[in-house]
């Protein structure tokens, strides 16, 4: 089985910073993680107009753990306690079982915002 993991990816689509997340996020990926998620607030800082957000697009992820919740949880956390708080919306397809119940499991279905598109994610508002 080959194992796929790419490089996270932070984006500007106005209103939203988007963290766009491929493959299996595990420990392997945690530098490349943790330089996205600190991008990502340095993109949130820039954009001051109220609607911005961040949403997080895992629709390509086939695999995430503990590794991956962290840096989520620190997106998440550190977003909020900007001078104006934001949330942190996820992008979760209804097809990718294994990382929803993963959400649930955890009770992080309760702490972030999930979505199962990105227009409805893009849409939300920032608080």
């Amino acid at each position: 089985m080959t194992r796929t993991r790419t490089t996270p990816s932070v984006t500007w689509a106005a209103p939203c910073v988007v963290l766009t997340l491929t493959g299996e996020v595990d420990i392997a990926l945690t530098h490349p993680l943790a330089r996205a998620v600190d991008d990502a607030l340095l993109l949130l800082d820039a954009h001051r107009d109220p609607r911005t957000t961040v949403v997080v697009d895992l629709t390509a992820v086939s695999f995430l753990d503990s590794t991956g919740l962290h840096h989520l949880m620190r997106l998440r956390r550190e977003a909020a306690e900007r001078p104006r708080p934001v949330l942190v919306h996820l992008i979760i397809s209804p097809d990718q079982d294994g990382i929803r119940r993963l959400f649930s499991i955890t009770a992080l279905d309760t702490v972030f915002p999930i979505h199962a598109t990105p227009a409805e994610a893009m849409a939300a508002p920032a608080t």
